[in-house]
């Protein structure tokens, strides 16, 4: 029993008896705590506080430029699993544009579908999305005759 007690201390392994199965009462190796430091984002240092590349915070901020006017807002609360049906519902409140007659792009300038989540579209905290208005019965016009706060124009569309 001493025996099999030093063993364990200097890591060393008993000897196997012959038709033992490897896997049988094997337990996994836990990594250590410099391991489970580096796994979590941190290396122990206090002044190394960035988190690792791979692990997106929980919510984060996206700006969203509208391609008619160049404005450009600040979207909080956006998070990985958000559906770009979810962020256009947003930016309906914020913007003021109706979500059925917006269109969003990222990157590559390809249509970001509504069922889709951020995830998918490799979306990250801080990144830019392109808004703009669909060309349909004139709405492009009424839009920016609204930004420039032109009343003869928007009263065509009543």
């Amino acid at each position: 029993m001493r025996r099999a007690v030093d063993m364990a201390r200097a890591g060393a392994r008993p000897p196997k008896k012959h038709g033992d199965d490897p896997k049988a009462g094997a337990r996994p190796a836990q990594p250590s705590s410099r391991a489970r430091a580096r796994i979590k984002g941190h290396t122990g240092d206090p002044l190394a506080s960035t988190a690792s590349p791979d692990l997106t915070p929980d919510v984060y901020v996206l700006r969203v430029r509208l391609e008619e006017t160049g404005e450009l807002f600040r979207v909080a609360n956006c998070r990985s699993d958000m559906t770009v049906r979810e962020l256009k519902e947003e930016l309906d409140l914020m913007v003021g544009i109706p979500f059925n007659l917006q269109r969003l792009h990222f990157l590559d300038q390809g249509i970001l579908m509504d069922d889709a989540t951020l995830k998918f579209y490799d979306v990250i905290p801080g990144a830019i999305i392109s808004l703009c208005i669909w060309h349909y019965d004139g709405w492009t016009e009424l839009v920016l005759a609204a930004v420039e706060g032109d009343p003869n124009v928007m009263s065509w569309y009543q």
